[in-house]
């Protein structure tokens, strides 16, 4: 019930009243008011009594309802809150039909309710007994609560509302009355004892038809009660006249629906059936047709050579036709078409037709223009001596490949089915062609990626030339503060010149040539008895600077007695180093990373953990293949080219040992375990070598250093001015054929990568001007092939970058 009454009660809006005259009020809905004096207090109301003599002149002829027994009420005191005993609240009296469906005529009277709403039991008496006779069943409520109960569950024909009701006013029932879309429409009507404009205005607002005020005009009550009871009687029958009419119309529209469907389905049946007879035919000569490109396909897809078995397939297909001549041209490696077999002529019409074929090929191609235009061409049909003629172009987009016709010379028209056939046989040749294309161009790309890969591995060589000459002069930096005791000026200028270059540049540079060998299986190890805890020193204090410039923290975990293993130190530092560098790389600043070193058995175990990015599942079982690497972000921010694992794996199998890596996922760090084949614990530990001393050449050399790099020349030439040589300096050919015209030195450094005249051309010119000079070659090329090209220019030495001091004084000291 709050759904109704859950509103605030406000003054309605006044608005100007409005004045109908009877008839009007009475077409519209609205009656005229009836306005009384009132004297005395407005609470003193006078009350409509019984009176034995109402009249009857407004009451309807048709028969009324038994009146209710004295003293039977409506009401809680009477019926245990039951307010209507002649029909229950929870369910609408169902008005009498006649049996089976008939229309309901007007006139017919059925009793109707009226609620009669008012706090008085006395004005409810008297308001029963004033309609008693009217065709009304009234329907009694107290309260405005009491009667909104009622409407939830019962349509009346009118309301005749007090009101003066205690607790919420008739004008407040009247708004919630108006506002349910049920109850919307049906007429209320208001007494009321006050004359008050303002009230009758706000009652018109809230949906009032009429007012009347107290005491009751009987003879205008009756006839209101009289009007609305007739109005509602005549909807409903037409109501209930209408749902018959529109059950009877929709029983005849379903009549006619079936009607016309049967039509339907009969003709539709007869269409059916005749389609069927056609589709018979049509199946048939279908069938014969999927049956020839069954064949055509099949052959086809056998074939080695598809243009050898061409001419078969035309045979095949002309006798399908029932066209008992053909021709075929095919299309040469320029797109050039030609006439290449023709079938069911005899000699002297083929000559005929590829003379005539010659001279259109000069003139413009003919079976280009039947490729063009997908029509036969008369001179070609008038040769092979056919009436009718069929042809088709073979084409894959816009490439022509072959062109065929068909032709007869005993029918006059081609069957409506053949273009069709002609259409799908074409398309398979047209196919077979373009895949037996396919497969000669496939080879031939083959032939060139062998050829693709031995330039690739030119450009790493070429490559790693590149990345090698910056690393020299860090390498000759570092010596000259490690072996000598240098002065400011010459540490400010060996600090400098190793700030400007990237010493993990070198690590790259491995790689990238280590790339090139080991995908040619040219990597050899020199093995020997090696201990591994010096091996993973060594490797630690490699990355010690990377490490700490990332912030990480690095822990170190090795076992007391020596781990030996068989293998080649260089190659498993190089192990160790990869892994850590790919620890540091792929663990953000601040992380931990730790090294352990343990004996399992017959094994020694390398594992390197760290708390970074960790390794999806899917890329564990692939990160050791070359190029993969962990996910990044587009910017590539942790570098690298994804080859440092795959050189791990390769060299750890190389080393008969395995490798692994281990990851819970993004974010969760990784480890990589290294498992190697441990020699006997008993095994003699090998001496620790000593670190090499430099050996003091016999004698100073007249030296000339010819070097386009500056860092490499000056850092170099400082070295050897240091060993006691006497050395000069030139930074290309020119420079130094000048020098050497002046100097005259007993060993050259050349450099063979130098601009304008090459290493090799100035070792010849040096020649000329010095004849004594030794040559010795400086170069970022190692290959055998280049050793060789240096030994035929005159080279006595050839020296890779970065040349390490000892092994150049170890060369020049031996050039006697």
């Amino acid at each position: 019930m709050d759904r109704w009454w859950d509103l605030k009660r406000s003054a309605a809006p006044r608005r100007p009243g409005t004045t109908l005259s009877p008839v009007g009020a009475l077409l519209y809905g609205k009656f005229p008011i009836y306005l009384t004096p009132v004297r005395g207090p407005p609470r003193e109301r006078a009350r409509a009594r019984p009176h034995p003599d109402i009249p009857n002149a407004m009451e309807s002829s048709h028969p009324s309802p038994a009146p209710r027994p004295e003293g039977e009420r409506a009401g809680p005191e009477a019926r245990g809150g039951e307010r209507n005993a002649a029909a229950p609240r929870d369910e609408r009296p169902a008005p009498s039909r006649p049996e089976g469906e008939r229309a309901v005529s007007i006139g017919e009277a059925q009793p109707v309710d009226v609620l009669a709403v008012d706090d008085d039991p006395r004005n409810l008496e008297a308001t029963r007994a004033l309609l008693s006779g009217s065709g009304a069943r009234i329907v009694e409520a107290r309260s405005a609560e009491e009667a909104l109960r009622i409407l939830l569950t019962r349509e009346v024909a009118l309301i005749l509302l007090d009101v003066g009701l205690p607790g919420m006013s008739g004008l407040e029932m009247a708004k919630l009355v108006r506002a349910r879309e049920r109850t919307r429409h049906t007429p209320i009507i208001i007494l009321t004892a006050s004359s008050d404009p303002r009230l009758l205005e706000r009652g018109y607002a809230l949906g009032a038809v009429d007012f009347l005020t107290t005491p009751v005009p009987e003879q205008a009550l009756r006839a209101k009660v009289a009007f609305f009871i007739e109005a509602h009687r005549k909807n409903e029958a037409l109501r209930h006249n209408a749902e018959l009419l529109r059950a009877a119309q929709e029983r005849e529209l379903a009549r006619n629906v079936a009607e016309a469907r049967r039509r339907w389905e009969e003709e539709a049946l007869r269409r059916e059936m005749e389609r069927d007879r056609r589709l018979v035919d049509t199946l048939h000569r279908a069938n014969e047709r999927l049956k020839l490109l069954s064949s055509v396909r099949s052959d086809l897809l056998t074939a080695q050579v598809v243009r050898e078995r061409l001419p078969a397939i035309c045979d095949r297909v002309a006798a399908h036709l029932g066209l008992e001549r053909w021709s075929l041209h095919l299309a040469d490696p320029d797109g050039r078409l030609s006439l290449a077999a023709t079938g069911g002529a005899d000699g002297a019409q083929v000559a005929r037709a590829r003379a005539l074929d010659s001279v259109e090929a000069i003139l413009g191609g003919t079976a280009a223009r039947v490729a063009a235009r997908g029509e036969p061409v008369p001179p070609i049909g008038e040769a092979l001596g056919v009436v009718c003629c069929a042809a088709r172009p073979l084409h894959t987009g816009d490439r022509v490949l072959a062109a065929f016709a068909f032709g007869s010379a005993e029918r006059d028209a081609c069957d409506p089915d053949d273009p069709a056939t002609l259409e799908l046989v074409g398309y398979a040749m047209a196919m077979a062609l373009e895949r037996d294309r396919l497969i000669a161009e496939l080879q031939g790309r083959n032939a060139e990626l062998r050829e693709a890969d031995r330039r690739k591995d030119q450009f790493l060589a070429m490559l790693a030339h590149e990345l090698r000459n910056p690393l020299a002069p860090v390498t000759n930096a570092v010596r000259l503060l490690q072996d000598y005791g240098a002065d400011a000026h010459v540490r400010e200028r060996a600090l400098a010149a190793a700030e400007r270059q990237v010493r993990h540049m070198a690590r790259l540079v491995d790689d990238l040539l280590e790339v090139s060998r080991v995908r040619s299986g040219k990597v050899c190890l020199r093995k020997e008895t090696v201990e591994l805890a010096r091996v993973v020193r060594e490797a630690v204090q490699s990355v010690d600077e990377l490490v700490a410039s990332r912030g990480h923290a690095l822990a170190l975990e090795l076992p007391d007695a020596p781990l030996l293993v068989e293998g080649d130190a260089v190659r498993l530092t190089q192990v160790v180093e990869n892994l850590l560098t790919n620890a540091v790389k792929y663990t953000d600043p601040g992380g931990h990373l730790r090294v352990e070193l343990r004996r399992e058995g017959r094994e020694a175990v390398l594992a390197v953990r760290d708390d970074g990015i960790g390794i999806a599942p899917e890329l564990q079982d692939t990160i050791f293949e070359l190029f993969v690497q962990a996910e990044q972000g587009v910017d590539r921010s942790r570098g690298g080219l994804g080859i440092g694992l795959s050189l791990v794996k390769t060299l750890v199998d190389m080393h008969g040992g395995a490798v692994g890596v281990t990851s819970a996922g993004p974010g969760q760090g990784s480890t990589f375990t290294v498992r190697l084949p441990a020699l006997a614990e008993d095994t003699a530990v090998p001496a620790a070598p000593e670190p090499a001393r430099p050996a003091r050449g016999r004698r100073p050399r007249d030296i000339l250093v010819i070097e386009d790099n500056p860092d490499i020349r000056e850092t170099l030439a400082e070295l050897l001015r240091r060993r006691g040589h006497a050395v000069r300096e030139a930074e290309g050919g020119r420079a130094a054929l000048e020098l050497a015209r002046d100097l005259a030195p007993e060993v050259a450094l050349v450099d063979i990568g130098l601009p304008e005249l090459d290493g090799f051309e100035v070792a010849q010119r040096l020649r000329e001007v010095a004849p004594e000079v030794r040559l010795v070659a400086l170069t970022g090329y190692g290959r055998a092939e280049d050793r060789r090209r240096g030994a035929a220019a005159g080279f006595l030495a050839h020296l890779v970058k970065p040349v390490d001091i000892d092994e150049l004084s170890a060369v020049i000291d031996s050039l006697d």
